[in-house]
């Protein structure tokens, strides 16, 4: 019976401990006794003469019951100010306990910006309350301001991991100042904080004169600190002349330089490879085109690019030639003029043209003998790059240029001035400002990038001889009536002469200046081309074409697809934490 109510007992009280066991397990955990913190973080600061400050910070750490070696402390060196980075000097480091015993200390660079000091012995470990005496100097870390000169220093740092009960920083003046020229501020919380810290004082003398400041706080949070700023007016300490500023700022933001190198290299390689042979140097006006040259490749030659007018330019040019018809179409829907164009595909028989006209002739009319300008956006697109490609290509089988395609070494410098580009964004998202010093830099040098690759196209010396013939055309072509007079030997005005220069004229650009020299010629209609007026105008084809060569235009076109008055502003700062 006994053994039974044993049994019996047992059970209930399993059953119990069963029932129980999500409350025990949601049973909040007691407080660790173990938890780190700094008791009080003093800093003092002396401002020296020549415009370097003397650090001395004491830092109380304990350890609570754990088993630690000491402590690091990392510093910044490098901080970005006016858009661009500043990095201080720092330099007669000491770390001593209260006794003035000096400590282990190992010294390192850690993430290429902060000075770490490593305090402690690795082969003993300590527990409970340690207090270590920091000490350093400081150069470059006083900012020259309009009229006055600012010490704006963090003086705990944001990223200590462990709690600062209170924190004090005492400031000594390079020489006493009257207390209203004195301008201070202490902020305290997080970074970016704005929050006054609790106490800020002057402590003047009798006469008024301040030599000392005082700020202290009471708490800080983990990832908190404690950031103090003192102004006093100009002429009280040395400041370094304009060209130490200049090359210390060269110094510490070497992608300045970038700029001035990437002028002398691109313009070493454009002088090298991008210049035109020297030609006549004359333009003498000429009355026809240079043997074989055709509209588009007119085009390229003047401004080394094959565009959209070129082949407004080619297609005028099949048209002239027998290949196809062009009739203008107006309508008027609602108070607007829309205007289409129809081609019509007269001959079969490519004789005589070469192989980019041929695909040309062939893009327009795949979808049938007639078709509308306005249809061609179904297909054209996808050919227009190719028969761009052909005009160079046939270019560069006739030896015009030296690099062969104008297009491909553009291409590539665009690509690269593209990466700097890239390069500019990414440094400017990293330094949180698209006005930082690195990011215009590179700004700057992708922009003479294109530019000079924009120019390196080079062309040979029969390729410079034909340009200088195209310009002496342009010439003939763009020339009002009166100055035609002065050309001597030039061809009788005639439809013939007309029909024949007008493709190249498109491609050139002086259609409109050709074509008005030509009106009254024409009784009617010219067989490859019906306009929207009964009697043919040449003037009046030319504005209609602007908005032939604006369609196809769009047939074309591929389809798509500074120091922060804040907590943690200024100089100083960083954290640390046991090891």
């Amino acid at each position: 019976m006994k053994l039974l109510k044993s049994i019996l007992g047992l059970f209930f009280f399993t059953a119990i401990l069963l029932s129980n066991r999500t409350d025990i397990s949601a049973a909040p955990a007691p407080v660790s006794i173990n938890q780190e913190k700094i008791t009080d973080f003093a800093t003092e600061i002396r401002i020296k003469q020549d415009a370097t400050i003397d650090v001395r910070e004491m830092i109380s750490y304990d350890f609570g019951i754990g088993q630690k070696h000491g402590i690091f402390r990392d510093i910044p060196l490098e901080y970005t100010r006016y858009g661009g980075k500043y990095r201080i000097n720092i330099s007669n480091i000491a770390v001593t306990n209260t006794a003035l015993q000096e400590q282990m200390t190992q010294l390192s660079i850690v993430n290429r910006n902060y000075q770490r000091l490593k305090i402690g012995n690795p082969n003993k470990t300590i527990t409970g309350l340690q207090t270590y005496v920091i000490s350093y100097k400081i150069e470059n870390a006083i900012n020259f301001l309009d009229g006055y000169d600012e010490l704006l220093w963090n003086s705990t740092g944001n990223e200590w991991t462990v709690p600062i009960e209170k924190s004090h920083v005492k400031i000594w003046l390079a020489t006493s100042t009257a207390e209203a020229d004195l301008k201070i501020a202490c902020y305290r919380g997080s970074f970016g904080s704005a929050n006054n810290c609790a106490k800020a004082e002057k402590i003047a003398a009798l006469n008024g004169q301040v030599r000392e400041i005082n700020f202290s706080e009471s708490f800080l949070a983990p990832g908190s600190g404690l950031t103090v700023s003192v102004a006093w007016p100009t002429g009280q300490i040395s400041k370094p002349d304009q060209l130490r500023i200049f090359l210390r700022t060269v110094k510490d933001n070497w992608l300045m330089g970038l700029p001035f190198l990437a002028f002398i290299l691109m313009f070493s390689l454009w002088r090298r490879y991008g210049r035109d042979p020297l030609g006549r140097g004359t333009i003498v006006a000429q009355f026809d085109v240079p043997d074989g040259l055709m509209p588009a490749e007119t085009g390229v030659m003047i401004d080394e690019s094959s565009d959209n007018r070129d082949l407004t330019a080619e297609i005028v040019y099949l048209a002239t030639r027998g290949y196809l018809k062009i009739t203008h179409l107006s309508e008027k829907i609602l108070l607007f003029d829309v205007n289409d164009f129809l081609f019509e595909k007269l001959k079969d028989d490519t004789t005589g043209l070469n192989h980019y006209q041929e695909n040309l002739l062939e893009s327009l009319f795949r979808g049938g003998r007639i078709i509308k300008l306005s249809e061609l956006k179904k297909h054209f697109a996808d050919n227009a790059l190719e028969i761009k490609n052909q005009i160079y290509a046939s270019m560069s089988q006739k030896k015009l240029f030296k690099n062969k395609r104008p297009d491909i070494i553009r291409f590539l410098y665009l690509i690269l001035s593209m990466a700097i580009f890239f390069a500019g964004i990414a440094t400017a998202l990293e330094a949180q400002s698209y006005f930082s010093i690195d990011a215009i830099s590179l700004t700057i040098t992708g922009i003479i990038v294109i530019i000079f690759g924009w120019n390196m196209p080079a062309k040979t010396e029969k390729g410079t001889l034909i340009k200088e013939h195209i310009e002496g055309l342009k010439l003939y072509l763009d020339v009002a009536e009166k100055d035609r007079l002065d050309f001597h030997n030039a061809p009788e005005k005639n439809a013939a002469q007309f029909e024949k220069l007008l493709p190249y004229a498109i491609a050139l650009g002086v259609e409109n200046a050709w074509s008005t020299q030509f009106d009254n010629i024409y009784d009617t209609n010219p067989s490859w081309y019906h306009g929207s007026n009964r009697i043919f105008s040449p003037s009046i084809l030319t504005d209609e074409l602007k908005g032939f060569s604006t369609a196809i235009n769009a047939s074309a076109r591929p389809k798509g697809s500074g120091s922060s008055h804040s907590s943690g502003g200024g100089f100083g700062g960083g954290g640390g934490g046991s090891w």
